[in-house]
């Protein structure tokens, strides 16, 4: 409560204190007065109860600048600091995570989830800033610990890119925005699929702003985080005000490739439609609650959860095991050179789970 708002209460609780009985009680002008005094210290007495209507603010700020096997990325670095001091002075619980390796960088992204899904009401800001590589249209963001001896290490060391904005945009979170801030892999510039990562029905009422530095990151911070911490500044809550901002800073040049999802702009294309019978886009078909392998579906939620924070999968962690979970259980079995079958041995499950902790 502001310090007019409370000396205005104060002024109002002493005024009906004294106006309480300066008259008979059958005086018309009496009972007028104790009316508006009580009416004046009801009003300040739900004051508190307005200020608790407001979302929670919670942020998530995670930059890789210091590579195991590749150039540094200064303007990380520098990018987690500006966008960290934007949004704690707009208010928000932000979670920094500089320079994390595979594993802290997953779990940090699941439990950044975990953590909107807690406050039951809330709005979320998602930061990720270093390389990025695409493998088989899918593009995985490489952390810290990242050391690629050929493409497809990504699967094991990188993080898809849809684990970042699902786990957002499934945590229930009432608005915010995702922002992507990725830079290729030195003499590699190709276009990474960031448009890949936009899924309407998925992604709701949160915006999502990705963009891919070609070439090199500029001196001192990214342009992204810079764009996005003058807007928080200027807009504070209004994320949709922000996103706004971004696209009119960073529009599509020659060092830039920029991709942006407005859900108020998105609001009038028509739903998807499914065939009766058959699964919703996005999500896994079923099967029986025990496999042949005797997994049952608690044993596939663990599972889920190990390949998500390992990387490998960007789904529900429902257990129900579809496409999604079975490609990343194939993808899990590759990096062991097994066979790929889909489906785990038990040896394999105590690997996987060991590994995730």
């Amino acid at each position: 409560m502001s310090a007019g708002t409370s000396g205005a209460c104060a002024d109002a609780m002493l005024s009906h204190s004294i106006t309480a009985h300066p008259f008979p009680p059958q005086c018309p002008r009496s009972r007028a007065r104790r009316t508006a005094g009580l009416v004046a210290a009801l009003a300040c007495a739900l004051l508190p109860v307005a200020a608790q209507a407001e979302p929670k603010r919670l942020a998530l700020v995670i930059g890789n600048s210091s590579y195991a096997s590749l150039p540094a990325l200064e303007a990380c670095r520098t990018a987690v600091s500006a966008l960290s001091g934007a949004l704690k002075r707009a208010g928000y619980e932000v979670t920094e995570k500089l320079n994390p390796s595979n594993g802290q960088m997953g779990a940090a992204i699941t439990e950044f989830g975990e953590a909107i899904g807690r406050a039951g009401d809330a709005v979320a800001v998602a930061y990720v800033c270093g390389y990025a590589v695409a493998l088989d249209t899918r593009l995985f963001l490489l952390p810290a610990s990242a050391n690629l001896s050929r493409e497809t290490d990504a699967l094991s060391q990188g993080i898809v890119g849809r684990l970042f904005v699902n786990t957002v945009a499934r945590s229930g979170a009432r608005g915010g925005v995702l922002l992507l801030d990725t830079v290729a892999l030195p003499g590699n510039p190709a276009a990474l699929p960031l448009a890949a990562l936009i899924d309407s029905s998925l992604l709701g009422s949160r915006g999502l702003a990705a963009v891919q530095t070609t070439g090199a990151f500029p001196a001192g911070t990214t342009e992204l985080a810079a764009a996005a911490a003058s807007g928080i500044t200027s807009s504070g809550n209004d994320w949709r005000a922000v996103l706004k901002g971004l696209r009119a800073k960073l529009p599509n040049s020659g060092q830039r490739m920029a991709v942006f999802y407005d859900p108020v702009e998105a609001s009038g294309a028509s739903a998807a439609t499914t065939t009766p019978g058959a699964t919703a886009p996005g999500a896994e078909a079923a099967r029986p609650s025990v496999d042949p392998g005797g997994l049952t579906a608690a044993d596939y939620r663990r599972i889920q959860l190990a390949l998500q924070r390992l990387g490998y999968y960007a789904g529900k962690v429902d257990g129900v095991v579809g496409s999604d979970t079975m490609a990343a259980i194939r993808r899990f079995q590759h990096e062991l050179r097994a066979e790929m079958s889909g489906q785990l041995t038990k040896e394999q499950s105590e690997r996987l789970l060991k590994d995730s902790q």
